[in-house]
């Protein structure tokens, strides 16, 4: 008898605790099929966010401009994309705002590693010549991060977008069209780069965050309106993310093998490599803002991809993020400190 009791106590117990997670507030993430995002991919599947107060729903898309599209849309609430498009949003007048980084250093002003340029054996193009692009069949994902990392790479070699033939393409299909010889070069985030570089029969990188004037670092985004409504919300769902960001920097490996449930057509050992091109900090600092000033931003004026120059610091908050580092400083103790005179408050 005293054994069925506690068989019913125990199963009472899980009916409870299950019928509090529905409960939990929700957020919705916008997401990519991409190595870095690997801190959301383990905060969902380790119970982090669930354990911090709120539910984490992802909403898969196939580059950032769509997912930018989708939350303006109230699709999601939060979105995990890189600068470029962030910024040409809001620079055209979308009320975005970020609110934390998915990955990057914010000790330094200048930031590409997780981008890439691989060329075909057949181009004949070799590692660091970039002005050999000319001419050339070049694919990525138009008005994504790509497109920014290969200007900048083209304006150090004296060379334009025009001087190049382009193709459109999603980054899942970059590899196969580099292998097939549809295209001489393909620029892409990780793990495709890293597919193409090791999957692709001769295939090299001659480039990997050589862009001395880029700047575009994964960001947080999310909207002013999901701010107003639901901004208890959103600093749960930071002090998980803060949470799952740490867990991943200690545990690379493992969280290969999260990725690989979420992202398709990669193999284990192409994760293993791409994984660690990044360098995965949520914080936000001067020296951030600054660089999206000083470079990103009349970049894209004079790219026209936003009509004219405006101060990043007014589509930056840091509430969230200082929140976590108040409540839980163990989630970012093992990163190097930001000096004073470039914290962003």
């Amino acid at each position: 008898m005293i054994k069925k009791v506690g068989s019913l106590l125990a199963f009472l117990l899980i009916l409870v605790s299950s019928v509090q997670a529905q409960k939990l507030p929700e957020v919705r993430v916008g997401t990519l099929q991409a190595s870095d995002h690997g801190m959301l991919f383990a905060g969902v599947e380790r119970g982090t966010f669930t354990k911090n107060g709120v539910d984490a729903k992802m909403v898969f898309y196939n580059t950032g401009v769509d997912m930018l599209n989708g939350m303006i849309a109230g699709q999601h609430d939060v979105s995990l994309l890189g600068s470029a498009p962030f910024l040409a949003a809001a620079g055209n007048g979308a009320p975005l705002v970020l609110i934390g980084h998915l990955h990057g250093d914010a000790t330094r002003n200048v930031y590409s590693e997780p981008h890439s340029v691989v060329v075909s054996a057949a181009s004949g193009i070799k590692v660091g010549d970039i002005a050999s692009l000319k001419g050339k069949k070049v694919a990525f994902a138009r008005g994504t991060v790509s497109e920014i990392i290969l200007i900048g790479l083209l304006k150090g070699a004296g060379l334009n977008l025009s001087d190049l033939e382009i193709v459109n393409m999603p980054p899942p299909n970059l590899p196969t069209a580099l292998r097939t010889g549809d295209v001489d070069a393909v620029v892409a985030w990780e793990p495709w780069a890293t597919v193409a570089t090791m999957k692709v029969p001769g295939a090299v990188r001659i480039s990997r965050g050589d862009c001395k004037t880029c700047y575009d670092v994964g960001t947080i985004i999310t909207t002013k309106k999901v701010i107003a409504e639901k901004n208890d919300v959103l600093q749960k769902f930071i002090l998980g993310f803060a949470e799952s960001q740490q867990w991943m920097r200690n545990n690379l490996d493992a969280t290969v093998d999260i990725n690989m449930h979420y992202i398709k057509g990669v193999d284990l050992d192409v994760m293993k490599v791409a994984i660690k091109n990044a360098t995965y900090d949520m914080r936000v600092s001067r020296m951030v803002v600054d660089a999206y000033n000083a470079n990103l931003i009349p970049f894209m004026v004079s790219n026209k991809q936003i009509p004219k120059v405006f101060d990043a610091a007014s589509v930056v908050d840091p509430q969230f993020y200082l929140n976590a580092q108040r409540k839980a400083p163990q989630f970012f103790a093992d990163l190097k400190p930001i000096p004073a005179n470039i914290q962003f408050k």
